[in-house]
């Protein structure tokens, strides 16, 4: 199963080789890398056009603009080809059996996505995996803000309402390419369950008092659910970066999906 690893490129010269060969010495081979190079300058071509030709597997996307990370990465999905995505910062290292270990870790407990260490997600899967029938099923998303200074909201959401996808979808074919005009007042839940969580950051700097407490938090209402008879079929996790000054958005967003026989 291909992996396709996605590295937004920003003026990291004196690491990205180091970043790249981590990768190329991985003992899960099956990978295509997609650097996006988000300084645009001849530079930054030149260093990455050299490590292209280390190895054919690595692809090089050179934006005309610098647009951030979070962006970058997303323009880096849209040309993955791989079942699993797995994202890595152009100054960060893998050990040798990261890759293998965490497929491995996914085969075995049938995973949608994985999440792993600090704020480094692994592997959106496209296609989900056929569950029996018979089932319900539900999603709880998790927003936690890691704006610096403490800016933002971090909560926990739990619909309490049912939607029916039908009344809201169109299908699209070359004679009628119309916009779907559903009405988003119709769509959108008035009935939810809002649990508050704490930002990473505040004003003095990340806090990791706050993060402990979001986890126990996250625990507890995890655990509520298994008790009422849910069991987690995935949990899915992604990131909007923070893109340093002027960039008011930084998210870290969890979705578990329950299901539980009707």
């Amino acid at each position: 199963m291909l992996v396709s690893i996605i590295i937004p490129y920003y003026k990291k010269q004196n690491y990205i080789k180091k970043t790249i060969y981590s990768i190329l010495n991985q003992s899960y081979q099956k990978f295509e890398i997609i650097i996006v190079n988000d300084e645009p300058g001849k530079i930054s071509k030149n260093i990455l056009s050299t490590l292209k030709k280390k190895d054919k597997r690595i692809k090089i996307i050179n934006n005309t603009k610098n647009i951030g990370a979070g962006r970058s990465r997303n323009k880096g999905i849209n040309v993955a080809r791989g079942k699993y995505i797995a994202f890595i910062d152009s100054d960060d290292l893998w050990k040798k059996n990261k890759l293998k270990t965490q497929i491995n870790i996914m085969k075995k407990f049938n995973y949608i996505a994985l999440t792993i260490s600090a704020i480094c997600i692994m592997a959106v899967i496209y296609s989900f995996t056929l569950v029996e029938k018979g089932y319900q099923f539900k999603t709880v998303t998790i927003i936690e803000s890691i704006v610096p200074n403490g800016v933002g909201r971090s909560r926990i959401i739990n619909a309490m309402e049912d939607r029916d996808y039908k009344e809201y979808s169109k299908i699209m074919t070359e004679e009628d390419n119309s916009r779907n005009k559903s009405d988003r007042g119709d769509i959108r839940v008035k009935n939810y369950e809002e649990t508050k969580l704490l930002n990473f950051y505040n004003i003095g700097g990340i806090r990791f008092q706050n993060i402990a407490a979001n986890d126990a938090v996250i625990d507890s209402r995890v655990n509520a659910l298994l008790d009422e008879g849910w069991e987690i079929i995935s949990i899915n996790s992604a990131v909007e970066a923070y893109g340093g000054k002027d960039d008011s958005n930084g998210l870290f967003l969890t979705r578990f999906y329950f299901k539980k026989k009707k």
